[in-house]
């Protein structure tokens, strides 16, 4: 005799089983999207560091030779730079979640109804 899951526990598997597929891109990208990233983050970090560097420029401040120790100046400035890295990395996900994730017009839908929006009937 076979043992049936309860209704709700059933389409809550579902609904997951469907979050992983469509989540697969990023908690297990393929090497081509793993080098997009890569990519990206290397030239946010080229941009901010030429941004640094004009910025130093115009302050007239000397660079520091190879060897020489940091100064906090420079420290902070580094753990800055990280941070606009992260946002400027932020900036470009939340493009690409909005254009996959924040629905559009739904074909058809005048047709189906709103509250048909509402339902799980696309599992």
């Amino acid at each position: 005799m076979g043992v049936s899951y309860a209704p709700p526990a059933y389409y809550a598997d579902r609904l997951c089983e469907r979050g992983r597929c469509y989540m697969r891109k990023w908690f297990n990208p393929d090497r081509d999207t793993k080098n997009d990233w890569d990519r990206k983050k290397r030239n946010h970090r080229l941009d901010v560091k030429k941004e640094r560097d004009a910025k130093n420029l115009k302050a007239n401040r000397p660079e520091r030779k190879r060897g020489d120790k940091k100064t906090e100046l420079e420290l902070t400035e580094e753990e800055e730079d990280k941070k606009e890295v992260a946002k400027r990395m932020m900036e470009e996900l939340k493009k690409e979640i909005n254009e996959r994730w924040v629905p559009g017009p739904v074909d058809g839908a005048e047709i189906r109804g709103a509250e048909m929006l509402h339902t799980m009937y696309w599992m």
